[in-house]
């Protein structure tokens, strides 16, 4: 017995490390995921701004579990997620004028991109 709580001991801090550094992993994972989200956001708000009207884009996305929120402003799209230093703030902003909304909550969606007179519309597709 002696000897198990020694090797504990021993052990602890190596376990604590370890389990912190699978913390870390599992986050840097979900912001290349949120990243690659954004980019392809991003390049459908740049292919129908190009096209010009009629133009319109419907694509899947995935959005992460760690969700805070989402918004689109004049010419920004962010989401912002949780993380065990607090919140993390991610966005993409554009020469045009956005507007619309993205999903709201974590899981894998349909958005559809569509241009406008005046920028670029997009909203979920239920």
């Amino acid at each position: 017995m002696t000897v198990f709580g020694i090797a504990l001991l021993v052990s602890t801090p190596f376990i604590v490390e370890a389990h912190d550094t699978i913390s870390e992993l599992r986050q840097s994972t979900s912001n290349i995921a949120l990243q690659s989200t954004l980019d392809d956001i991003e390049v459908a708000i740049d292919t129908v701004s190009a096209s010009g009207e009629p133009a319109v884009r419907t694509f899947p996305i995935e959005l992460p579990d760690n969700l805070n929120s989402t918004s689109i402003e004049e010419n920004a799209t962010i989401v912002e997620v949780n993380t065990p230093h607090g919140t993390s703030r991610h966005f993409r902003t554009f020469d045009i004028n956005i507007s619309g909304e993205l999903p709201e909550s974590s899981g894998n969606h349909m958005i559809r991109t569509e241009a406008t007179s005046d920028g670029v519309e997009v909203v979920p597709v239920s």
